[in-house]
């Protein structure tokens, strides 16, 4: 009788082990979810749109600037969906339309909206944002923003574990060199930060034929980050414990939540920026290599994706 009751104790203990297992799969997948629709979020807020955006504001003299407001109407589209130079779904491409309204204090306003394949409904983000962009001085600019997500999703499988997001962007100029340094803190249901530092060069032909400035920008980046993991951890460190705990009505498995840290992507841009009188034209090819965090399995492999963007500006008093 007792071996009957031993045996039927280690069958539950295994049907338990085993479902434990499909559940962290379960949490594995949410988890993956809630990256590939930051991924989204995470491409709106684009190194190669926030470069358009000031170049083409950088290209009137600082007193037009001060003296009037623009008004920035634009739309994008991606051949794929990345995060952190992830792909989640080759082939599955992202289209996104906006305005942006940037008064000559410096404050500026944002609304965005965003559409994907691999969403239901396809339209399944819509972004604002607030902030403030210090351009005034010849060599350096620095922009403080504020994001907010409001997700249109359906169904279990789409929890999003961050719905804001602060970023600060600071950009210096040496002649044609540039710098950038990018941080953003995430937070919802989890926190996460994002550091990415970058290099730049600035290559410009001006009044060539109808077109008013051609900027290319090759750029290098580097991504790093923290992510919050969470496991179920066995109380019991033998089996004749997890017996003991079972037959007692104990919890077998405790959740634990910790933060990893570490270089999350290195990134290669070409973007190539044509302005006609006050069009912006916006073509990229981006080409990420992906490193896994401590702990962390990667699916991915290296791989690049294109970008295009048309962006009209309209001068305001």
């Amino acid at each position: 009788m007792q071996k009957l009751t031993l045996l039927l104790s280690l069958l539950l203990i295994t049907g338990l082990l085993q479902a434990q297992t499909r559940q962290q799969a379960v949490t594995d997948s949410l988890a993956r979810k809630a990256r590939e629709i930051l991924a989204e979020a995470e491409a709106a807020l684009g190194s190669d749109s926030t470069i358009a955006l000031i170049d083409s504001l950088l290209a009137a003299p600082a007193t037009d600037l001060s003296k009037k407001s623009q008004l920035a109407l634009r739309t994008s589209y991606n051949s794929n969906i990345t995060s952190a130079g992830r792909p989640f779904e080759v082939g599955k491409y992202g289209l996104s339309g906006g305005a942006t309204y940037y008064h000559r204090s410096g404050l500026f306003a944002d609304l965005s909206g965003y559409y994907s394949q691999q969403y239901d409904p396809d339209y399944f983000l819509t972004m604002t944002s607030v902030g403030y962009m210090y351009t005034r001085h010849k060599r350096w600019s620095l922009i403080g923003e504020y994001t907010r997500y409001f997700y249109n999703l359906s169904g279990s499988s789409t929890y999003v574990a961050y719905n804001n997001n602060f970023t600060v962007t600071a950009f210096a100029e040496i002649k044609k060199l540039n710098f950038r340094l990018d941080y953003s803190f995430y937070f919802g249901d989890k926190q996460a930060h994002r550091l990415m530092p970058g290099i730049f060069l600035n290559i410009q032909k001006r009044n060539w034929h109808k077109i008013t400035r051609i900027s290319i920008l090759p750029s290098f980046y580097v991504l790093a980050g923290t992510e919050q993991v969470t496991t179920q951890v066995p109380l019991a460190k033998t089996i004749l414990g997890m017996i003991f705990r079972q037959r007692h009505g104990l919890p077998l498995f405790e959740t634990q939540t910790h933060t990893v840290y570490g270089i999350m992507n290195y990134s290669l841009s070409l973007p190539i920026l044509v302005t006609v009188r006050n069009w912006t034209f916006n073509t990229s090819y981006t080409y990420n290599i992906p490193k896994a965090l401590p702990g962390e399995t990667l699916t991915t492999t290296d791989g690049g994706f294109l970008s295009l963007s048309i962006t009209r500006f309209i001068s305001m008093r």
